[in-house]
């Protein structure tokens, strides 16, 4: 069949750390590779920043915000709880990768950034 749209409600929330590290690559590729839009419902804000393009912040089942992801995410208004975490969300591409040392060599419009190796091809 040819799917116009993909529900994807908490497809990791059962899964530990790694398998969700091991299964995320999957989910962006199949995106990419489908060119459909895809609804992704999710409690985690790392799941959410790694595929989303667009967001839609809920609280009580109400929509608080809607809007580009980078946008939405530097809201301090809004109650997006990333744990002990900070964060950031860059416009980057992968510029090359370090195999043995499992990093990516991040460009973006501010300057570059060596981060953990996700797997994405460089130019991505």
């Amino acid at each position: 069949t040819s799917p116009r749209l993909l529900l994807r409600d908490e497809p990791l929330a059962a899964l530990d750390h790694a398998r969700k590290q091991e299964i995320l690559p999957y989910l962006e590729r199949l995106h990419d590779e489908l060119d459909i839009p895809v609804l992704y419902v999710s409690h985690a804000p790392d799941e959410v920043a790694r595929l989303a393009d667009h967001i839609v912040v809920m609280e009580g089942g109400r929509a608080l915000a809607t809007g580009p992801l980078t946008d939405t995410l530097a809201r301090l208004d809004l109650p997006i709880k990333l744990g002990e975490d900070a964060g950031v969300v860059l416009d980057a591409v992968v510029a090359e990768r370090d195999a043995e040392w499992h990093l990516a060599h991040m460009e973006f419009a501010g300057g570059r950034l060596w981060v953990r190796d996700h797997g994405l091809p460089v130019g991505h």
